[in-house]
């Protein structure tokens, strides 16, 4: 973490410097498709259909099957996986 104060410190120019988490590399969905899952969560709760946790990861699986995501080992129980 050290090297980036350094190199923010020595860089005049705030924005040629950027910090990008490694977890992103792990991410199934894109920030647009993270943001329709959970409106459309908030919806079905203002509904009072609200979905169970099984029901949310099972929802989770058939959005990101449908999209073409790359999914990691959910097919198997046709769940999304807690990492």
């Amino acid at each position: 973490m050290g090297r980036y104060v350094k190199k923010s410190k020595s860089n005049r120019d705030e924005s040629a410097f950027s910090y990008k988490p490694k977890f992103d590399g792990k991410k199934i969905f894109s920030t647009e498709e993270e943001a329709e899952i959970v409106n459309h969560l908030k919806q079905a709760s203002r509904l009072h259909y609200g979905l169970t946790a099984i029901q949310t990861r099972k929802l989770a699986y058939d959005y990101a099957v449908a999209n073409g995501n790359i999914i990691p080992d959910w097919q198997e129980n046709k769940i999304a996986e807690i990492s």
